[in-house]
């Protein structure tokens, strides 16, 4: 399996190949790209889209959303709810080109979702 057999957590940009292999192991990957985060969590693939924004500073928007996601693991956030804080982190750091406050990803987070999924 290589380097990636010993990691808890793959963050990867290079697609399902990795995904598959971190499943198999029953570890948890995330996968990223413009339109969201794929991700195998429990052996399972799931869709997480990114929160819709326009786009000027994308250039480090992947770093911002490692960085975010890092910091959520380290606070113990559940997982699933670690990857939506770091993609909007993420959105937020390509809208503006600055780093938010975790509170301002947060509340950006909440505020798309209701928008995102209401019926």
């Amino acid at each position: 399996p290589g380097l990636s057999g010993l990691a808890d957590i793959l963050i990867t940009s290079g697609g399902d190949k990795a995904l598959t292999e971190m499943a198999s192991m029953g570890r948890t990957a995330l996968s990223l790209d413009k339109r969201g985060c794929k991700a195998a969590i429990d052996g399972h693939m799931e869709f997480f889209p990114a929160y819709p924004v326009k786009a000027e500073y994308t250039s480090e928007a992947e770093e911002a959303f490692c960085g975010a996601f890092l910091s959520g693991y380290l606070d113990g956030m559940k997982l699933r709810d670690n990857i939506r804080f770091a993609s909007a982190f993420a959105a937020l750091y390509a809208k503006e080109g600055r780093m938010p406050a975790k509170e301002e990803a947060l509340s950006f987070m909440e505020s798309m979702e209701k928008e995102m999924y209401r019926s």
